[in-house]
């Protein structure tokens, strides 16, 4: 069941207790009164939330460079962070790690082994847009260095002939130095760019599958076949409005830091009229025997925990809490 569905399921009551939202729009539309903007709110803490990830992995290391064969291993472990990018054109999300990745490593040719270790500082960032209807990922961007040493390097030889081995061996690797810096290079940067974007997939898809907008919107709202989708974001909001070319949003209300108090909910601006008819049926309709209305019992009853319907001056809303959008996720995995 997705949060959306909520919607449509309390659309769908309010058609049953009364006059339906979509059908007093019309009537309004017909009278040339407001345009009804509907509006989606995602907090920044739901997309923490979803992205609550770290890039950790060990990856093997097994080359020859001429010669001499090389083994080691690379390892690493960061979190992702999430940042929303301010604009009031544009709503993206900006994923990054950093961090610095170590790799332990063991040449061996003839009677020499040598150990030596690499440091890898990295930065990894890309982006999530959101359309209004779909959510995005973008190609992984991955800036990181290689720096290589020599720790110690062994022989079985003994007594001067040690010496020379030693050092011969040493020039040896010395000379294979770039060749290995860059393919290790090669190998952690590819590495890194699969990981992060795994992690941006995942959000996509858990984000796209809690949003059915378009879908609502078409079914209760025949005359939105013109109207447009006007994206933007804050610090802490992602914000898809939709509604004719010329239609304004107003601002709403946020907590003193910019917050919002809910992980995610649905405005939709009425006419006074309809606002007196969803009134009418909230105030003898709680909100668990709205849902149990188009849904199996034990289903409203946990929905009804984590969903507030309201009405704020001329706007319908539905709030959407955190645990509401687990169970649908569980509910799509299924």
């Amino acid at each position: 069941m997705q949060p959306s569905a909520f919607v449509l399921a309390l659309t769908a009551v309010l058609g049953i207790n009364g006059t339906a939202p979509n059908v007093l729009a019309e009537e309004a539309a017909a009278k040339k009164s407001i345009a009804t903007p509907i509006v989606l709110r995602i907090s920044k803490r739901l997309v923490e939330q979803m992205t609550d990830e770290e890039i950790e992995f060990s990856l093997p290391v097994t080359e020859r460079f001429g010669d001499m064969p090389i083994d080691g291993t690379v390892t690493t472990r960061s979190k992702v962070n999430v940042t929303l990018l301010t604009s009031n054109k544009t709503a993206t999300c900006l994923l990054t790690a950093s961090g610095k990745a170590h790799a332990t490593l063991t040449a061996s040719k003839g009677p020499v082994t040598a150990y030596g270790q690499a440091w890898i500082p990295y930065r990894l960032k890309t982006q999530v847009t959101f359309d209004g209807v779909k959510f995005k990922a973008h190609p992984v961007v991955a800036r990181l260095e290689v720096s290589s040493q020599i720790d110690e390097i062994s022989t079985c030889r003994n007594g001067p002939l040690a010496m020379c081995v030693r050092r011969i061996a040493a020039r040896t690797i010395d000379k294979a130095k770039p060749e290995l810096d860059a393919h290790l290079y090669n190998r952690a940067k590819h590495k890194f760019e699969v990981e992060l974007a795994a992690v941006a997939r995942e959000l996509v898809d858990e984000l796209n599958s809690t949003n059915r907008l378009d879908e609502m919107i078409a079914k209760h709202f025949p005359e939105s076949k013109s109207w447009v989708y006007h994206v933007s974001s804050t610090d802490e909001i992602i914000l898809a409005a939709v509604g004719p070319k010329n239609a304004t949003i107003p601002p709403f209300r946020t907590r003193p830091n910019g917050t919002m108090k809910a992980s995610m909910d649905l405005w939709v601006q009425t006419s006074w009229e309809e606002t007196l008819v969803i009134n009418a049926s909230l105030l003898w309709n709680s909100t668990h025997d709205l849902l149990k209305e188009v849904l199996p019992a034990d289903i409203a009853r946990s929905l009804a925990q984590h969903v507030t319907i309201t009405t704020e001056g001329n706007w319908f809303v539905v709030t959407i809490g955190r645990g509401a959008i687990q169970m649908a996720l569980e509910e799509a995995e299924k």
